[in-house]
């Protein structure tokens, strides 16, 4: 049986979602010189055929699919073989990471057209010097939209070795 909430609670955890997402943005993803016209943007069509390729050539470094959102929504539906890698996992002051920078895409996504979370972390690598990062703004619900497969549960296996996590806040 679902458990229902009353409103002014759901009203609550998202006017605190909110503020918190806003500050962590201006915070940590948007004082940087980065804006919304550096981003370049993918359309379904681009990231299908990449995956494409890179199912055809697993052991081959085309593009590898990030997906910032929480962990519990992660686990529960994304593309397939996605890492999971938020903000608080990428340091400002880490430098570029070899292992990401071995790919020839790096494609961040969230969970569909206006999420904050896909940008800010599309910013974040920009910053660090991840040229070849690109955004998906259709995200999650674009691709199963369109009828193309999600993964879920936990990952078989993660192909990226976590980056240097930011210690300058803590992470809950």
């Amino acid at each position: 049986m679902t458990r229902m909430q009353p409103r002014g609670q759901i009203r609550h955890r998202l006017a605190i979602t909110t503020v918190a997402s806003l500050a962590s943005l201006t915070l940590l993803g948007c004082n940087t010189g980065i804006t919304d016209a550096d981003i370049d943007n993918m359309s379904l069509t681009d990231v299908r055929l990449l995956w494409l390729d890179q199912q055809a050539e697993p052991e081959g470094r085309l593009v590898l699919l990030i997906d910032p959102r929480r962990r519990d929504a992660f686990e529960s539906a994304r593309l397939p073989g996605a890492v999971h890698i938020t903000l608080p996992d990428v340091a400002l002051q880490s430098g570029v990471d070899p292992t990401l920078d071995s790919y020839d895409n790096i494609v961040v996504y969230a969970e569909g057209p206006g999420a904050l979370s896909g940008r800010a972390m599309t910013k974040r690598l920009l910053v660090l010097g991840y040229g070849q990062t690109k955004l998906f703004g259709g995200g999650l619900v674009e691709w199963s939209d369109a009828g193309f497969p999600i993964e879920s549960g936990e990952p078989e296996f993660d192909p990226v070795a976590q980056p240097a996590r930011d210690v300058r806040r803590p992470v809950p």
